[in-house]
């Protein structure tokens, strides 16, 4: 008996011993490719290589690799989804739009307990004082004053080289303008207040270069329309004193000098309002006075100067009448313009009722073919500014939470939304870069004086089928 109770005990302590064995430990090392830099939105030049290696530093095949990045837009690729024989894996790190360090994380799925990676590399951009243009061509004066261009923006396997208009002259301001044979025109506004005009070829070149005619005060700012016309479009720009100097097409009175004859002068639109905000649109311009006060003139036959629709050109600025006070007023499309109330007052808009440019004013059941009178757009957010990018109006806060409507890129079908839709990214930016980019949403980064841009397809989220859809955002890259 006593030898059967010892049996039992023996037995039921044999029991309780663990039946599988402690778990495995394995880790995860850089091979290669850390410590990186390049420009933000672009690919890390070198292919970063992992290894998964276990307590014996023995290699681990085969196992399965997780990597997220926790930058807006930014992207990983996974080479390798398997470590191969020798325990290493490759990895593509996209970096996204957000400036200084971003972090990679990396996971394992082995069956063994193993601490992520984290993988630290630096994002770019070189400092500007303005940009403008579109997916084939980008140019920008640099923070030295340095007038240039670089191209593609689409091939974002590599980073462009931006390379600087050879002239003394130094520049603060630029606004570009995609004529319909695919070329580029732009002006330029110097640091001594004179203005410049050139043409950019498909490969980034600056050609024609020349300073405009005209007696004026200095220009600080310029504005050119949407791109939709052959010839040498409207472009209107802002002196230090707040007054506004225009030039180019006048077929309806977007320069605003009380004629109808396009020039290639700069000269006085016909006020004596001074302005804090000026956009020109593809046949009309609007700006805003100290008071908060908007103006229009140019093309009212939708009523988007904001008098009653009509076929004759309103060839000097035009109050926009009532009580609204705005932060900036914007032609956001051909046949409508919108403007954002101050003290985030909303937004109101005016023209055309059949424009998706105003938003959900275009599915309104009021028998009007458009509005002279602002009407607030719901929807829209309390956003702090407002901008145009390919024919969609697009607002944005002071939190990031943007929103837009219209329609974009005109070469995907079916991308339109007459009612605002948010953003699916959060924007990382406080303002909206001046001159309409297409193709591209560019702004002035949180907390930085650099521009950064994004594809307003990726931004919105489209292609809707693709999860994840081609990432194309950019800072500017290096000289």
């Amino acid at each position: 008996m006593r030898l059967l109770t010892v049996l039992t005990l023996a037995s039921l302590a044999c029991s309780r011993q663990p039946t599988t064995p402690p778990p495995r430990v394995a880790q995860l090392v850089v091979v290669s490719g850390d410590a990186q830099a390049t420009t933000a939105g672009y690919a890390l030049r070198d292919t970063i290589i992992v290894a998964l290696r276990d307590d014996t530093n023995a290699p681990i095949p085969f196992a399965p690799l997780h990597a997220s990045v926790d930058a807006v837009l930014g992207d990983v690729t996974l080479v390798d989804a398997l470590t191969r024989a020798d325990g290493t894996a490759r990895l593509v790190w996209r970096l996204g739009l957000v400036l200084g360090d971003q972090q990679l994380e990396v996971h394992s799925g082995v069956d063994a307990e193993v601490t992520p990676l984290l993988l630290r590399a630096e994002a770019r951009s070189f400092p500007m004082r303005a940009i403008s243009g579109g997916e084939e061509v980008m140019c920008a004066v640099d923070a030295s004053g340095e007038l240039g261009c670089w191209a593609p923006l689409v091939a974002t396997e590599y980073v462009p080289r931006w390379t600087a208009y050879p002239t003394d002259t130094r520049f603060v301001a630029l606004a570009l303008h995609r004529r319909l044979s695919g070329a580029w025109h732009g002006c330029a506004a110097a640091t001594a207040g004179r203005v410049w005009c050139f043409t950019v070829s498909g490969d980034a070149t600056i050609g024609e270069f020349g300073e405009l005619t005209g007696e004026h005060p200095p220009i600080v700012s310029v504005s050119t329309g949407s791109g939709s016309m052959s010839t040498t479009p409207s472009y209107c720009g802002l002196a230090g004193d707040g007054s506004a100097w225009c030039w180019g097409d006048n077929r309806w009175g977007a320069l605003g000098d009380g004629t109808l004859s396009s020039r290639q002068v700069v000269a006085a639109v016909a006020t004596p309002i001074r302005f804090t905000q000026l956009a020109v649109g593809t046949d009309h311009a609007c700006a805003t006075g100290s008071d908060g006060v908007g103006w229009c003139w140019g093309r009212n036959d939708s009523s988007q100067v904001g008098r009653l629709s009509s076929s004759i050109p309103v060839t000097t600025p035009t109050e926009r009448t009532g009580t609204l006070r705005f932060a900036a007023v914007v032609p956001v499309a051909i046949d409508a313009t919108c403007g954002v109330v101050r003290d985030n007052g909303g937004v109101y808009c005016w023209g055309a009722k059949a424009s998706a440019g105003i938003g959900p004013l275009a599915m309104s059941q009021i028998d009007e073919p458009s509005f002279s009178f602002p009407v607030f757009t719901a929807g829209a957010g309390r956003g702090n500014t407002i901008g145009v990018s390919d024919r969609a109006s697009v607002v944005v806060g002071s939190d990031g939470e943007s929103s837009w409507w219209g329609r974009l890129d005109p070469g995907v079908a079916g991308v339109l939304a007459y009612a605002p839709r948010p953003f699916v990214h959060q924007l990382p930016v406080t303002s909206l870069a001046p001159g309409h980019a297409p193709g591209l949403l560019c702004g002035t980064s949180v907390g930085n004086d650099t521009y950064l841009c994004g594809r307003m397809l990726t931004l919105s989220g489209y292609p809707s089928h693709q999860p994840h859809p081609e990432f194309s955002g950019f800072g500017m890259p290096q000289p």
